[in-house]
Formats: structure tokens, C-alpha cells, sequence
């Protein structure tokens, strides 16, 4: 192991380099406790160190965690993404819809009818976030709990996948909207409606991304 630098080794590290660090300060005379200190000032994670101790004491193994994920707990997971989704769709349609009461289209059609049935979805989409909205963070709410206290198992494949997908749905989302704005802007169409409802859909996708990735994140870090 190289002790002259201090990046972090990858997780995927050969376990033979950090074992043979272990089997040869063992030999030196050095305790658990110093080899520990030494291992992770250079970078090391306790995981890898706790590992490599262990498998000095006699070959012990330390198996690895197993996934034992319920039905349950999938079920809740598609749930929390599904109102997670509505939330979202719900929340930018009904920007859009404030947005042309604010900058109306002349082209759009103004009639009484046209009026009576903007404002029955506005009504629509209202409920649909009194449901969605909430239902989404107590769902939530119970995955990242089970992230917590079931540290010892990896997240379920379901919750990776969905997370995964959810997120590169969102950055294709910044990503189309950002040709779209360079477009019209360099054929001299961008207009300020346009601007603002892109402004709106890539600040919903942003806003997704960072939640997942920090619930994910506190999840991790409380286990």
C-alpha cells in the first residue's frame, strides 16, 4: 500500500494489499489499534479495516450482508415513486397553467368553455397534489427509516433501480431543455413564456434529483 498519499482507496481495493499491511504490522509488534490508525489516515474506510483485522484473527470470514427485502417493502418503494412522479408532473403542469394566465398566448383559445375547463384542472391538479404530495413523504419517510435502522442490509434492487431511473429521467429532462433553450435562442424564437415554463420543468427535475440523492445520502451516513 502506498503511505505517501492520502486519496481513498476504492471499495473495490485488492483485499491482499490491505491484509498483507495488516499481517506485517501484526508481526512488527503493532496492536489492532494502531494498525486501525494508520490504516485510516491513509484513506482507508472502517469496512475495509474492520475486514482486513478480522480475517487476520485465525482467517476469520466476515461474510457480507444479504438482501432480505420483503414484498412489503417493494410495494412501498413503487408506491413512494409513483406519488413521488405525480407530485412532480402534477406541481409543473400547474406552474404552466399559472404561467399562460400570466403571459397568455394569443393563440390559445379564450372562450368561456376554454376558461371554465382550465380552471376545473387547476382544481384537478390540486387535489392530485393534496394526495400525491403527502402520501409520497410518509412512503418516503418509512424507506429512508428502513435504510436506517436495517443498515445492515444493501438497499433493495427495486429502490436502486427506480432511484436510478428517476434520476436520469430528470437529467435527460435538464439536459432537453437546455438544447431546446440554445435552439431557439440561436434561431431567434426564445421568448420569455418559453424561458420561464423551461425554467420551471428543469428546476422540478433539479429539485428531484437532490432530494434522492440526499435522503440517500443522510440514509447512508446514519447507518
Amino acid at each position: 500500500m502506498t503511505r505517501g498519499t492520502r486519496t481513498p482507496p476504492p471499495d473495490n481495493a485488492p483485499v491482499s494489499e490491505i491484509q498483507r499491511f495488516v499481517a506485517d504490522a501484526r508481526q512488527r509488534g503493532m496492536d489492532a489499534v494502531a494498525i486501525r490508525t494508520l490504516l485510516a489516515a491513509a484513506g482507508w474506510k472502517d469496512k475495509q479495516i474492520l475486514t482486513a483485522l478480522a480475517s487476520g484473527e485465525d482467517g476469520l470470514h466476515v461474510p457480507s450482508p444479504t438482501a432480505a427485502h420483503s414484498a412489503r417493502d417493494t410495494v412501498r418503494v413503487a408506491l413512494a415513486f409513483l406519488m413521488l412522479h405525480a407530485t412532480v408532473i402534477a406541481t409543473i403542469v400547474q406552474w404552466f397553467s399559472f404561467l399562460d394566465r400570466w403571459l397568455p398566448d394569443p393563440a390559445d383559445a379564450t372562450s368561456d368553455y376554454a376558461r371554465a375547463f382550465q380552471l376545473e384542472m387547476v382544481r384537478y391538479r390540486i387535489a392530485i397534489l393534496l394526495v400525491s404530495t403527502p402520501t409520497f413523504f410518509l412512503l418516503w419517510k418509512r424507506v429512508v427509516q428502513g435504510m436506517q435502522t436495517e443498515g445492515t442490509q444493501p438497499r433493495s434492487g427495486a429502490q436502486r433501480w427506480l432511484t436510478w431511473i428517476t434520476i436520469a429521467v430528470a437529467f435527460l429532462t435538464v439536459a432537453g431543455n437546455a438544447i431546446a433553450l440554445i435552439f431557439f435562442w440561436l434561431n431567434g424564437g426564445l421568448t420569455s413564456r418559453f424561458l420561464w415554463k423551461s425554467l420551471i420543468l428543469s428546476g422540478a427535475a433539479i429539485a428531484a434529483i437532490q432530494y434522492l440523492k440526499s435522503t440517500a445520502t443522510d440514509a447512508e451516513e446514519a447507518r
